[in-house]
């Protein structure tokens, strides 16, 4: 986890865009880890802000409610 972690703080735009949370600046991005969990984050100048760590197994439109 630390490692995808690093990775995002790197390159955060190297993720795409949350599709479930579209914006026209595209502040919402979304990276995979394990296959199973979704980290979803916020990119905000130069601030990125982790939001939520999200079960794949779980409905989609749940991230709408939980954001």
């Amino acid at each position: 986890l630390r490692m995808k972690l690093d990775a995002i703080e790197t390159l955060p735009f190297a993720y795409p865009e949350c599709r479930e949370l579209p914006t026209p600046q595209k502040h919402y991005r979304s990276a995979t880890h394990l296959k199973k969990y979704r980290i979803i984050y916020k990119v905000e100048a130069d601030l990125i802000i982790f939001l939520l760590f999200f079960n794949t197994k779980q409905n989609p439109s749940r991230l709408k409610l939980l954001i």
